[in-house]
């Protein structure tokens, strides 16, 4: 996706657009947590960090929740498939960190679930599955906690996460 190809929300959101980065992944679902978190640790210490040291900013460690917890739902409650991988990207701007998700099912496509994220209220609808590691029920508070801004998409069942470099996940070294 290219950024003049963001939602107008998300675009105001970012801010200005020169010296910009994007960056998307396509990743195959996966029964291993571990190597879902390793995806999100390489792209929060191999492209953010460095892309937002350039202006003075840390990227800390909130920045792997921000990443991890809408891919592990993505993983393991979306409709991706060897053939039909995870879509993940992430925009930087000098302002905003907006990162996107789309696992390929309707979840996303629904009107209600639109509203229920981007208004940040709890969805009456749970999916619970069998897995160590997931489905305590906190990863949409952990998303509607560190996101200042959640965007969904309903046409490509897309979710858009951002937040503003001014927040507590990021650190300003001047």
């Amino acid at each position: 996706m290219k950024l003049e190809d963001l939602p107008l929300k998300i675009i105001k959101f970012l801010g200005p657009l020169e010296n910009s980065l994007i960056e998307e992944r396509l990743i195959i679902p996966t029964d291993n947590t571990d190597d879902l978190r390793k995806i999100a640790k390489d792209v929060w210490l191999q492209t953010i960090q460095p892309y937002y040291r350039k202006f003075g900013i840390d990227a800390v460690n909130g920045i792997f929740n921000f990443l991890v917890e809408p891919l592990k739902n993505a993983n393991y409650h979306g409709c991706s498939t060897l053939d039909n991988p995870i879509k993940m990207g992430v925009f930087m701007t000098s302002q905003a960190l907006v990162a996107t998700y789309n696992d390929g099912g309707p979840y996303f496509k629904r009107q209600d679930v639109k509203e229920a994220y981007e208004n940040k209220i709890p969805h009456p609808e749970k999916h619970k599955i069998e897995h160590k590691d997931v489905g305590f029920g906190f990863g949409t508070e952990i998303i509607y906690d560190l996101s200042d801004l959640i965007y969904v998409e309903t046409i490509t069942g897309t979710l858009f996460t951002g937040v503003s470099t001014s927040k507590g996940v990021f650190f300003k070294n001047f």
